[in-house]
Order: structure tokens, then sequence, then C-alpha cells
């Protein structure tokens, strides 16, 4: 770590050339944070089309005289809205990790520049392996270090996929209960059943927003590991989990 800090130290205060090591770290930690760029910028624009897909549906669904707004329109509206923030904290995700992307440099000297951070290091070996590299003229990454980032490689991945599939589940969840909260509020509507919020209804809405929250965490989750799939090596570093 040290001899880490040592060499940020005189790339940015003396102008001193990167070394082949220190090349290999800045580059991935670009990378690590480019790929968020492009990832956040993706979601970013899908969940603007949904919640422009929500606003359409809210827009069009009709209106009755001295009504105010039924379930329906209201799920509408909040999908809307949830859409629309979310989609802004994705921008906020593209903006932040766009600035270290193109300045790696600055976000590498801010994260290390605390003699105390921590470092995914498993045994002394390991980290006298780190700092022999970090100071070395050589740019491959040595044995031992490249058993450890593709461990990293294989967690990532594999929790990638897994999150992945879960987010499909709570999505498929969320669609099944908030259609069947809809289409029950269309049946009170029209008199098929009784004017009451029951057990169920609740039930559902709970399920609902829960699956809702549990789909965005996994989001999240599965952008963190594609990350340390991609970039392992800044994973590695940092400790990611």
């Amino acid at each position: 770590m040290v001899e880490l800090q040592h060499a940020l130290k005189e790339i940015i205060e003396f102008g001193a050339p990167p070394s082949p090591a220190m090349s290999r770290i800045i580059f991935d930690y670009a990378n690590y944070h480019a790929i968020m760029v492009m990832m956040s910028g993706l979601l970013f624009l899908l969940f603007g089309i949904l919640s422009y897909a929500f606003w359409v549906k809210f827009r069009k669904l009709p209106k009755r005289s001295q009504e105010k707004w039924g379930f329906e329109k209201k799920s509408y509206f909040y999908f809307m809205v949830l859409n629309l923030l979310v989609g802004l904290f994705m921008l906020l995700l593209v903006v932040a990790n766009t600035t270290n992307t193109l300045n790696p440099l600055h976000g590498l000297s801010l994260a290390y520049s605390n003699s105390e951070a921590q470092v995914a290091l498993n045994s002394d070996t390991l980290h006298q392996t780190f700092s022999s590299w970090v100071k070395s003229s050589d740019g491959a990454i040595p044995a031992t270090i490249m058993v450890e980032i593709k461990n990293r490689v294989n967690f990532h991945t594999a929790k990638a996929f897994k999150s992945f599939a879960l987010f499909i589940i709570f999505i498929l969840v969320s669609i099944n209960r908030w259609k069947k909260m809809i289409i029950n509020a269309r049946d009170i509507k029209s008199g098929i059943r009784d004017s009451k919020w029951g057990i169920h209804d609740t039930v559902n809405f709970i399920v609902g927003n829960l699956s809702i929250a549990s789909a965005l965490l996994m989001v999240i989750v599965v952008e963190a590991n594609i990350q340390g799939a991609f970039a392992p090596l800044t994973a590695f570093l940092v400790g990611f989990f």
C-alpha cells in the first residue's frame, strides 16, 4: 500500500512516468469506472423510457367527472415518479464515475491517500508480492496475484448471474401482484366485487412493493459485480466484497 501511495505521489506531484505496473493499475481503475458509466447510462435511458411509458398510460386513462384518481391512475403515477427518480440516480452515477474515468489518477490518489486504507490482501506474502510488483518495471501481474484475480472474476461473474436471475424473479412477482391489484380495483368500480380493501389487496400491495425494492437492489448488485468481473484488479485492490 505504501509503495502504491509513493508511486501515485511521484506521478501526480513530480510528473514521473508511470511504471508498467502502475500503468496497468491506472488503466484498470479507469476501466472500472467506465463500465459503471456505460451500464448506468443504459439504465438511465431504460428508466427514462419506462417513466415516459407510465406517463402515457397515466394521461390516457379515462377521466371520470368529479372523481379523484382511482387506484389504477395512482399506480401509473407512482411508477412514473419511481422510474424517474431511479433514472436520475443512474444519471448521478454516470456523472460521478465519468470523473474517475477521465481522470483516474485523481480518484486513485483519493482512494489510497490514507495509509490505513484497507486492500483485499490475503497474507503478508501476497502483500510483499504486490509491493514488489508496484516497484518493478514489469507490467505482467505476478502469478500469485493472478490467482486471486481469477478467483475474484469467477466470484463476481457467478454473483452477477445469480443477482440477475433474482432480479427477473422479483420483477415478475411485482408485475403479477400489481396487475392483480389493478384488476381488483377495476372490479370494484364495475361493481363485480365489494368496494373494500381486503386482506388480499394488502398482501398484494406489500409483496408488490417489496418485490420492487428487491429488484432495484439487485440492479445495483448486478452492476457492482459486472464491474468486479471486468475490472478485477481494481476490485481486488479495494476489496469490493
